[in-house]
């Protein structure tokens, strides 16, 4: 099991904090050291032990210079048993969402949680991106008899998960109420 030092820990929970509140997707090695105060050379170590440990990706953003950008490695992260309360869960994604990479780690966690996933036809050619979760859930395509199907999971004190999106889907999530909107829209019914 991978130990992380209390910078460690500041520099995940403040990334996580960026994307979940915020929904930011990157953060800039600049903003970590004018927001965390950390010293530009610890802060460098830091971040090359976090990506060696799978926990931090980097990429350079061609169009700010030569800038590094860094996200959260979610697919990477143990979420071993994700507190997610039973239910139906609508997760409304932009139809060229990247998964998991874009997902929140609410979102993740949902889908991770979940015994059955649907999707709409937006998202059918990129459903084995789903299990990139690590999802275990059975997935398949959104129907009328699906979607009952997830309801009686749901009550059954089970997690069910339609993924949608609501630029090009007629999904009716009556009744759903908005649980979370940061970054990406979250609705239980």
């Amino acid at each position: 099991m991978l130990r992380l030092t209390p910078t460690a820990k500041l520099v995940i929970n403040y990334m996580a904090i960026r994307h979940l509140v915020d929904g930011a997707t990157y953060v800039t090695f600049k903003e970590l050291v004018e927001r965390l105060g950390i010293s530009e050379r610890r802060l460098r170590a830091l971040m090359q032990e976090l990506r060696q440990a799978g926990l931090v990706e980097a990429y350079i953003n061609p169009s700010r210079g030569r800038a590094i950008l860094y996200r959260l490695a979610f697919n990477n992260f143990n979420f071993d048993s994700p507190i997610v309360e039973p239910g139906l869960y609508y997760i409304d994604l932009p139809p060229n969402v990247k998964i998991p990479g874009d997902l929140t780690l609410r979102s993740f966690s949902i889908i991770r949680a979940s015994k059955l996933l649907l999707y709409t036809p937006v998202f059918a050619n990129r459903k084995s991106l789903f299990t990139l979760t690590k999802c275990t859930c059975t997935i398949k395509p959104y129907s009328e008899e699906a979607l009952a199907e997830a309801r009686a999971v749901a009550d059954s004190q089970g997690v069910a998960t339609v993924v949608f999106s609501s630029e090009v889907d007629r999904v009716e999530i009556n009744g759903a109420n908005l649980i979370s909107s940061a970054g990406v829209k979250i609705y239980k019914a």
